[in-house]
């Protein structure tokens, strides 16, 4: 065997792992772009636009890295607790529909849509 010609397929970012990789990482995008569409995620296209995948090495070899590079993916992906919002720069919190301005909101957190899981594992799949 060439142990060199080994080393290439497994390690080189244009051997045939680096291209089955690559493969899959664009498959999971795909598919998170298309549930984060179909879950009605998406209203000005800047979350979608966001997801992208790209092609890492380190000490344990070659990786795809598949997400979001907007502030609040990981709020999506993961939901979040129920926690208070309170004002940072004035002294209350008013909004359109308000009746009036309030001290602080109780806000019941939100649901995880868990879309990069989904995406991973519908990629798995096919």
């Amino acid at each position: 065997m060439d142990e060199a010609a080994i080393r290439r397929l497994l390690t080189s970012r244009s051997g045939g792992v680096a291209r089955a990789l690559a493969r899959k990482s664009v498959a999971v995008e795909s598919a998170w772009k298309q549930i984060a569409t179909a879950d009605g995620l998406v209203n000005t296209g800047r979350y979608r636009s966001s997801i992208s995948w790209r092609l890492g090495q380190d000490g344990l070899g070659l990786f795809g890295e598949i997400g979001s590079a907007v502030p609040y993916a990981g709020l999506l992906e993961h939901g979040t607790r129920p926690h208070i919002i309170v004002p940072t720069r004035k002294k209350a919190l008013m909004w359109k529909g308000a009746a009036h301005p309030v001290r602080a909101v109780h806000h019941p957190g939100t649901r995880a849509y868990n879309v990069g899981h989904r995406a991973l594992r519908a990629a798995i799949r096919a």
